[in-house]
């Protein structure tokens, strides 16, 4: 998966809001700048959640980027990672 054909596809699909799971990583910076270009893109956190266990400095520049760039308004939270232990 190459976060660079949502870009493609959210341009064709202005329908359709895309939900993009790992919110681009390992290309944070990639993915913000689609996000920003196309309102119908949102980032999905699943698969950064675990690093706020294993690396907290590293997912909180991550969430600082996300916010900055994309606001929270199109940060998506979900139940598909189970955090264990707070």
């Amino acid at each position: 998966f190459d976060v660079h054909d949502v870009d493609h596809a959210a341009t064709d699909f202005q329908g359709l809001n895309w939900i993009v799971e790992h919110c681009g990583l390992p290309r944070l910076d990639d993915f913000c700048w689609i996000a920003t270009q196309e309102t119908n893109v949102y980032a999905g956190l699943a698969v950064a959640l675990p690093f706020i266990h294993s690396r907290p400095r590293y997912f909180g520049e991550v969430i600082a980027e996300l916010l900055f760039w994309i606001g929270p308004e199109k940060i998506l939270f979900g139940s598909d990672y189970a955090i264990w232990t707070p």
